[in-house]
């Protein structure tokens, strides 16, 4: 028994360096990205506009967002904007900088969260640990949660590990069934009014947590409780946007995506969901876990992956982390560290005492996590400069620029900002601009998911980016198919030293130069 209780508790010490390791390392892969400028990365200009349009309405939600001045539906779940807008009016924290570190925080509070989670799942501290330790490193478990759009993912993603976790709990305890019942209406609640996918995400992964861990009558009737009562608990935020806007927001959010769910379920014959730059080692190891856990007919995690697919096609790589870190764990356990048992040298004794050649505790299973752990973090420092999401960051020299025009030019003004970056998404300025300036641009895209022409939006992106990079773009072609264009907005760190910017520059001759500094020119086309 003596022997037992040492070994329980070698394992909780393991576990907690693992998990301590997943907390010092996430937080290093994530502040690589966010000191590389002390504005928020990528996104947010939505959300900021929609945090100031909550504060001047006194806290109550309005009808539309002042954001591009589009009369877009003040659709989104509104709890980000709430608990921002409160920090801000009422402690004084500045708005940017809110926007800045609550994701971050919120990203780092979810890998204790997925532990326990996680061990629930295993029943073995260590295997846990070691999921926890790769949750906290695999890019898709951050890149877009860190961002300023992060202010709702983050804490979205946050309270569904709590709801998964919470309701993992419920469905294999007899006890204190109605209080854990609640609580996991306000945690899913709560999931939904930060981010609608990622409640989404949560709703069928309950689902296959029921069919796989808990299937009883008893525990779908606790099932539809829950699902009832979390339909109550939103019933404010939705029964306002359909007052003021009947189905349409919604309707329009659930298409808007434009991902083929046929299409994610026959990437994942790829296996690239870890999204490593260098070698993918971990998906590597994760496909010999799912190896695994198919010959064992273990089915929750293979299901979980094609389910995400088909479900979540949209972040089908944010949701695969949650499986895929479980997956990765069982890859290491049940076959690298196998290996070291089945040809490991029998001479050698382990750290913690257990039978020579026991995997994680030899010096080789030591070295192994070293050098995963190593692998990947080397890989996030070195691609600080160079990853797509993270590293479009708005420049001083824009944000000079938007206050510039904010203070210059009439509010009604319409400017079109060329894109500075391949994609819509990606454009900080594009973003940014509507937000800083309160002026529109035309080629703005976010926000419109709320509306039937969001496709169109993404297609005239696509199309200008095309015209720029084939070198065929002018000023004259952009005033006849933007003709209430009055200004042009050039993000020159974009095109520096480009051909085509050479060639634009070339056809702006025409028209007066307002505004320049290192970054941006702006030209008036048309008198406002």
């Amino acid at each position: 028994m003596s022997s037992y209780l040492q070994h329980k508790n070698r394992e909780e010490i393991t576990a907690t360096i693992l998990v301590s390791t997943a907390l010092i390392l996430g937080v290093f892969v994530r502040l690589v990205y966010l000191f590389q400028d002390d504005f928020p990365l990528n996104d947010g200009g939505l959300f900021y506009t929609m945090v100031r349009d909550l504060q001047a309405n006194r806290f109550l939600i309005p009808a539309v967002t002042q954001y591009n001045l589009s009369d877009l539906p003040f659709a989104y779940p509104p709890l980000a904007f709430y608990l921002t807008g409160f920090l801000n009016s009422f402690f004084g924290f500045d708005l940017l900088s809110l926007m800045r570190w609550l994701p971050l925080v919120f990203n780092i509070l979810a890998i204790p969260i997925f532990y326990h989670f996680a061990k629930q799942l295993f029943k073995e501290p260590i295997r846990a640990g070691l999921a926890t330790l790769f949750f906290a490193l695999l890019k898709p478990g951050y890149e877009w949660l860190i961002m300023g759009g992060g202010l709702t993912r983050s804490p979205a993603l946050f309270f569904s590990l709590l709801t998964l976790d919470r309701y993992l709990v419920l469905i294999q305890s007899e006890e204190k069934r109605t209080r854990r019942i609640i609580t996991v209406i306000l945690l899913y609640s709560l999931t939904f009014l930060f981010h609608m996918e990622i409640g989404w995400f949560t709703t069928y992964s309950l689902a296959l947590l029921w069919f796989f861990k808990g299937r009883s009558w008893k525990n779908f009737i606790s099932s539809a409780i829950i699902a009832a009562g979390a339909f109550i608990v939103t019933s404010p935020y939705w029964i306002q946007v359909i007052r003021h806007h009947s189905l349409q927001p919604f309707l329009a959010g659930l298409f808007s995506g434009g991902y083929s769910p046929f299409l994610s379920v026959f990437e994942l014959f790829y296996f690239n969901f870890t999204e490593e730059l260098i070698f993918p080692i971990l998906a590597i190891i994760a496909l010999i876990g799912l190896v695994i856990t198919l010959i064992r007919r273990e089915f929750l995690f293979p299901a979980w992956l094609v389910l995400n697919a088909i479900m979540d096609a949209r972040s089908v790589n944010r949701s695969d982390v949650i499986p895929a870190a479980m997956l990765i764990s069982i890859g290491i356990v049940d076959g690298v560290f196998l290996l070291i048992r089945k040809y490991g040298s029998k001479n050698k004794t382990n750290i913690d005492g257990s039978e020579p050649g026991g995997g994680l505790f030899t010096r080789s299973g030591i070295l192994i996590i070293y050098v995963l752990c190593a692998q990947v973090v080397l890989t996030a420092y070195l691609a600080r400069y160079t990853d797509e999401a993270l590293t479009h960051v708005l420049s001083k020299g824009d944000r000079q620029a938007m206050t510039w025009i904010k203070e210059n030019t009439s509010p009604d003004s319409q400017f079109i900002s060329l894109p500075s970056s391949k994609w819509w998404e990606t454009d900080a300025v594009g973003e940014w601009f509507p937000a800083l300036t309160e002026r529109n641009n035309v080629l703005t895209v976010q926000g419109s998911e709320w509306k039937p022409n969001y496709q169109q939006k993404i297609a005239d992106y696509k199309e200008l980016n095309s015209t720029i990079k084939s070198g065929r773009l002018t000023a004259n072609a952009l005033l006849e198919k933007y003709p209430n264009v009055n200004y042009i907005y050039v993000p020159l760190s974009f095109f520096r030293d480009s051909a085509e910017l050479a060639m634009l520059k070339i056809s702006l001759e025409a028209f007066p130069l307002l505004y320049s500094n290192k970054d941006v020119e702006v030209y008036s086309v048309r008198g406002n």
